[in-house]
């Protein structure tokens, strides 16, 4: 059942009827043109966000973004995360909430979050400076944080150290420059640096091999705009490039 949108462009009328909330709030959304993988559900629409607003960006169930949607896809069809599980931690750095939720549902114990700054996470941790035996993690999650870290090569360097041989990293940052550029107050607020896709080469510098991963590679345009993913946005998967290394 589609709301015609004369209709649903009223509903706000009703918003301000407490017990009419839940109601209204379930009306406006009501369709199946949109779904979201992460959360498991189908709406009309997704929410605009952003500074200058990407339409059917938000979910709004979850709240997760474009990017959010694109890596929990990833980690379903394309890794065995889920099916054959990990025999090391999972350590996701600045855990997103509506990602983390999941992902802990998933691997219970076997799953560590991370940060230097917030206090809801398991651990507190500097990622330029790991304290972590090496081979201590059997993947790495880690979106839009390196861009404040003022040593990367270092923070990639220590990623590299404590991955297992046989595991990977899953690394996320706007590709927004021609190439890696740095200085104070630059990009987003607190930011020391823009990068360009010569993150790939970072990466490769501190060990591992890289593949950049599109929404293309993995799902089809029909899927894409039903997901709203952005077929241009991108992250690189990462694996050790000397599986056999000794550190």
């Amino acid at each position: 059942m589609l709301i015609p949108a004369l209709i649903r462009n009223q509903l706000w009328r009703f918003r301000r009827f407490p017990p009419l909330a839940p109601m209204v709030r379930k009306l406006e959304y009501w369709g199946r043109t949109r779904f979201c993988p992460v959360c498991e559900k189908w709406f009309s629409h997704f929410n605009a966000y952003g500074v200058v607003p990407r339409p059917d960006a938000c979910c709004p169930n979850c709240q997760s973004l474009e990017r959010h949607r694109l890596i929990w896809l990833f980690l379903n069809r394309q890794t065995s995360l889920f099916t054959q599980g990990l025999v090391k931690p999972f350590l996701h750095v600045a855990p997103e909430p509506m990602i983390s939720q999941k992902l802990r549902q998933q691997l219970k114990d076997n799953y560590l979050t991370a940060d230097l700054f917030t206090t809801d996470v398991d651990v507190k941790m500097d990622i330029a400076s790991i304290q972590y035996p090496d081979q201590s993690f059997g993947a790495i999650y880690c979106s839009h944080v390196l861009e404040y870290v003022p040593d990367h090569e270092k923070a990639l360097g220590e990623f590299y150290r404590v991955l297992d041989p046989q595991g990977w990293a899953i690394i996320v940052e706007a590709l927004v420059a021609q190439t890696t550029v740095e200085g104070p107050s630059i990009g987003a607020p607190g930011a020391v640096r823009k990068y360009g896709p010569d993150l790939a080469m970072f990466l490769e510098n501190a060990g591992f091999s890289v593949q950049q991963i599109y929404a293309n590679g993995f799902a089809s345009q029909e899927e894409i705009a039903l997901m709203g993913l952005r077929s241009f946005e991108s992250f690189f998967f990462c694996r050790p490039q000397s599986p056999q290394r000794v550190n």
